[in-house]
């Protein structure tokens, strides 16, 4: 399998992708719905019908990693900024 979000069916033994990119799933305690993260967006995906929709989006800064509260009324998330200086320096 190439990369993205894959789930596996213990019953069956068979794959079965859920979105070609993203990193850290979470379940939902519906078994239904899959929350993870990439690009410094967050997404959820809903399993059954296949849908798979962006929530959440604060470019540039980038979300690590992202989770639920345990009744499913919040999204917690690592969120990293990323700022930089630029130096020039002249060598005489």
């Amino acid at each position: 399998l190439d990369t993205g979000i894959v789930i596996y069916s213990l019953a069956d033994q068979t794959y079965r992708k859920i979105a070609d990119f993203g990193f850290w799933p979470r379940w939902w305690n519906d078994s239904r719905r899959l929350l993870f993260a990439d690009m410094g967006n967050i997404y959820i995906a809903d399993i059954e019908s296949g849908e798979v929709r962006q929530i959440l989006s604060d470019p540039p800064d980038l979300f690590l990693d992202a989770g639920i509260s345990q009744d499913n009324r919040f999204i917690y998330f690592v969120r990293q900024k990323i700022d930089a200086d630029i130096w020039l320096l002249t060598l005489k």
